[in-house]
């Protein structure tokens, strides 16, 4: 059993609806007591995402099924950190939105607001949702999962919540017109961006936390969690390898930077490139699959 109480909040069970029917077992206990037992959760999730359930309280739920990660995977999760609850409620504004629909898995990355040797991971991650509320008005973190560079993974923003962005993510019509950079950047002809942070609704952002001023210090270690995270994340809401986009393929930007970025498309830095990290993530998705 785990205790959910400092994120749930007061949602009540009342606000579910699992097949057409309210129900008072497992999961209605976990939303009036604030607790659940995991193994009831992870082996329903996935069926429980795609009943009618009300998209406010959808955004509380933890992001991905932990029982099934076979502890290949550093994960901390939301409940387990030291993170602040959310600012903001889900819908309150448009960078704290409610999500569609998972359709992509974007990889970004961002830079320390403290040097990372004087403080932990947990601490850094703590400092970075702080200056995501404070400075930027996300509601929250911006991204739904941090790859530290100490390898701890940190899930952040619940997945559905859209996530947060300074740039404008271009929508699918937008994209159909795009030319890419040399360096996989994307040029969108005739498009002005819109209101931030745009069509953000479906991604799921797993962003890799580099050091002060965006120095990537990340070891190959970290990266390959980075990559069996993706590829969780993709086998837990019903996506492929082939749903996974950079930063830079999506919105006019630099991140995630030219090492992450050849470490995602190889040395072609073609937005259909396959690096030593998709070719990690096509693997470890072919595992979850075949398991």
């Amino acid at each position: 059993m785990f205790n959910v109480k400092r994120w749930i909040g007061g949602l009540h069970s009342d606000i579910f609806n699992w097949d057409g029917a309210s129900e008072r077992g497992c999961l209605s206990f976990f939303f009036e007591d604030r607790h659940m037992c995991k193994s009831c959760f992870s082996v329903d999730r996935r069926s429980f995402l795609k009943s009618s359930v009300s998209a406010t309280a959808i955004g509380f739920l933890p992001n991905i099924s932990l029982s099934e990660t076979d502890g290949s995977l550093n994960l901390i999760p939301r409940h387990e950190s030291d993170l602040a609850a959310p600012a903001a409620e889900p819908g309150s504004s448009a960078q704290y939105a409610i999500s569609g629909d998972p359709k992509y898995v974007s990889v970004h990355w961002t830079s320390s607001y403290a040097e990372h040797a004087r403080f932990s991971a947990g601490e850094l991650v703590e400092n970075l949702q702080t200056g995501h509320i404070n400075d930027k008005g996300y509601g929250d973190v911006a991204y739904h999962y941090i790859v530290t560079s100490q390898g701890e993974i940190y899930e952040g923003r619940p997945v559905g919540v859209a996530p947060a962005s300074g740039t404008y993510y271009f929508s699918e019509s937008e994209l159909k017109n795009a030319t890419y950079a040399p360096n996989g950047e994307i040029a969108v002809a005739g498009a002005k961006a819109g209101s931030l942070p745009g069509n953000t609704s479906g991604h799921i952002t797993v962003s890799f936390k580099c050091g002060l001023g965006g120095i990537e210090i990340l070891s190959d270690d970290v990266m390959e969690q980075g990559a069996c995270l993706i590829a969780k994340v993709l086998f837990d809401h019903e996506l492929t390898p082939t749903d996974v986009r950079a930063h830079r393929e999506i919105a006019i930007s630099s991140c995630p930077g030219e090492k992450i970025y050849a470490w995602l498309r190889g040395p072609s830095m073609s937005k259909d490139g396959i690096g030593p990290g998709m070719t990690s993530i096509i693997r470890e998705f072919e595992r979850l699959r075949s398991s």
